[in-house]
């Protein structure tokens, strides 16, 4: 397995048999450069008068919380940004 993602913590689930997760481009088909962009949502809310911003210990009944992928990914070569799960999907496509 690829150690690097393994000892930082990044999930390596969706794998290859080979043990090794592969990306490939949804937009450009570059399969070696990539950013990965890991989202930590903050609940927050803005008074409206004053342009203040609060972040909220817990969310209020209608606060909905965030819902979103914890990971994308971005394509280094095309600057493209999506869903970590797009171009694993598009790397799997190579397999067949």
């Amino acid at each position: 397995m690829n150690l690097f993602l393994y000892s930082h913590g990044i999930s390596i689930a969706n794998h290859r048999r080979d043990g090794m997760i592969h990306y490939r481009c949804p937009a450009c088909a570059a399969r070696s450069r990539f950013n990965l962009i890991e989202q930590h949502a903050k609940p927050i809310k803005i008074d409206v008068n004053t342009g203040e911003l609060t972040l909220l210990e817990q969310l209020d009944p209608f606060h909905l919380p965030y819902n979103g992928p914890e990971r994308r990914v971005q394509c280094a070569t095309c600057g493209l940004i999506e869903d970590e799960i797009r171009f694993i999907k598009m790397a799997e496509t190579d397999q067949l």
